[in-house]
């Protein structure tokens, strides 16, 4: 993976959150995403904690569907839920693996529930 796709965010205080806006202006059904950390380094920047939460319109409340640990031996991590439709997504980090510069990813993948 290009280095040059790396994300990241000084963490100067937890939790960080990332909201991501799916595409058009409809619901989508997901019931799945994937962090990925490859390129990420040192691995200490990688997110230890996380929650994933979900939004259907962008006035609502937001709805927790997971929670997990993402390990620095993983190049990525696939986060499953029950399906659920939303219209934004939240990656809300509560701490990395101790870098104390940053913590970051290299993608964030969002594939559509069939």
């Amino acid at each position: 993976q290009d280095k040059t796709s790396v994300w990241y965010a000084t963490a100067d205080s937890f939790p960080l959150e990332l909201i991501i806006q799916l595409p058009g202006d409809k619901s989508h059904t997901l019931d799945a995403l994937r962090l990925v950390g490859a390129g990420v380094e040192p691995g200490e920047r990688l997110p230890r904690d996380f929650e994933v939460l979900i939004r259907s319109n962008v006035e609502g409340n937001w709805l927790p569907v997971s929670n997990g640990t993402y390990f620095k031996t993983e190049t990525d991590k696939l986060v499953r839920f029950a399906p659920v439709r939303a219209r934004q997504i939240m990656l809300r980090i509560y701490s990395h693996w101790g870098d104390g510069e940053a913590v970051g990813l290299s993608g964030i993948e969002i594939p559509v529930a069939k």
